[in-house]
């Protein structure tokens, strides 16, 4: 099971589970409704979970990427720097 795949069961669960309690409540029998409501609950309760731990993993890759950008513009600075000092050196030699 991969975890991108987790919400969308947690999803299926969920909906079962609000049938089965439906089904149960419909035609008089307890327990399926009791079961059916805590497999709902528990499917809504997995979903929530991997939708939160997705979010987070979201917010990491986005701290990482503005990190990296920010290294490469600083990457970018020095290299322009230097051909800026190579290129007032080069300028210098020609005059002399």
């Amino acid at each position: 099971m991969k975890p991108s795949n987790l919400p969308e069961i947690g999803h299926g669960i969920t909906w079962t589970g609000a049938i089965g309690s439906f089904v149960g409540a419909v035609k008089s029998i307890d327990l399926l409704t009791v079961v059916g409501a805590l497999v709902a609950v528990g499917g809504f309760l997995m979903n929530w979970h991997y939708s939160r731990q997705r979010e987070k993993r979201e917010a990491e890759r986005r701290e990482d990427e503005k990190r990296e950008n920010a290294r490469r513009e600083q990457i970018h600075e020095m290299e322009m720097a230097e051909r800026r000092v190579r290129l007032e050196k080069l300028k210098g030699e020609c005059r002399e």
